[in-house]
């Protein structure tokens, strides 16, 4: 059995946080966190300094919202022109890599 350690997780993020001040930690936790659940990965950062967070999926931006979690999350993949309304939303940030991207995003967002 894996035992995650969200201490050890929180003594890191601190860590960091201190380390760069007054610059921003934005954590990743995409892949359900890395294999270490991606809501209590994300909340254990943000409480240990984190100001926001980064994802993979829309779908792993939306189940952390579900969860009430408020700060800006960034979407590190460009989503498919079908997932833009739920990008808006959830108030999720957008990746965009594809001029026509930026357009359908902007239909989206009206």
């Amino acid at each position: 059995m894996v035992e995650i350690d969200l201490d050890a997780i929180e003594h890191n993020v601190a860590a960091i946080a201190s380390a760069v001040a007054p610059s921003e930690v934005c954590a990743v936790v995409k892949a359900d966190g890395y294999g270490h659940g991606d809501v209590p990965t994300a909340e254990v950062a943000l409480r240990a300094g984190a100001t926001r967070l980064a994802v993979a999926l829309v779908e792993e931006g939306v189940r952390l919202r579900e969860a009430g979690i408020a700060a800006p999350i960034l979407l590190l993949s460009e989503p498919h022109h079908d997932g833009f309304d739920e990008v808006v939303h959830w108030g999720l940030t957008p990746t965009l890599y594809r001029e026509s991207s930026v357009g359908a995003m902007s239909e989206a967002a009206r």
